[in-house]
């Protein structure tokens, strides 16, 4: 269940949470901008918030492990953990040069995607077909930009997307306070 949710099951006491749902979409909004702003620092921070929840999920997952020993299968938790624990190190060794890898595998994914989305339109007709080609069309594009300024690109792509999400998130979050203000003035006896 989603922070929507919660605050819709509450009903008439909702109606408070959704100021701090408006001024957390603010605040959103405005790191956003700040991290188009200050693409470097954002990926610097993106890359080390990355390294921090890698090493973080590692020990979970062989805390786990440890807690699971007794019915078998708890291995793979103990190798996954320990390769995310030290990939989680290694990002944070050398937090900008190992952005310009992770600027590589967002390339690859997005390059993929955008084949995977513009070869299903092959394979008959589904509603919205037009917008799924050119959504394939466009994220091949871009995967494209990013890879032919490769390596420079690795400096500014993961702040940037931080920023675009941020920006698109905070929107949403000021959306949905305003409008269930809206939804709960009206249901307000006068």
């Amino acid at each position: 269940m989603d922070y929507i949710q919660a605050l819709h099951r509450k009903g008439d006491k909702a109606h408070a949470e959704y100021g701090w749902l408006l001024s957390l979409g603010i605040f959103n909004i405005v790191l956003g901008f700040l991290a188009v702003t200050f693409t470097s620092l954002a990926t610097f921070a993106a890359v080390v918030y990355l390294g921090w929840l890698f090493m973080l999920s590692g020990l979970v997952m062989i805390y786990f492990a440890y807690r699971i020993r007794e019915t078998g299968g708890h291995w793979s938790f103990v190798v996954f953990g320990v390769l995310a624990f030290v990939c989680g190190f290694f990002l944070l060794i050398h937090p900008m040069e190992n952005a310009v890898i992770l600027t590589m595998l967002i390339a690859i994914f997005i390059f993929t995607s955008g084949l995977v989305s513009l070869v299903s339109c092959f394979f008959g007709p589904h509603p919205y077909q037009g917008w799924v080609a050119l959504g394939g069309i466009v994220s091949i594009f871009c995967a494209c930009v990013i890879y032919a300024e490769w390596p420079v690109s690795g400096t500014w792509v993961p702040g940037t997307f931080l920023g675009v999400y941020l920006i698109f998130h905070g929107f949403t979050q000021v959306q949905i306070a305003v409008s269930g203000r809206r939804l709960f003035n009206s249901k307000l006896p006068v």
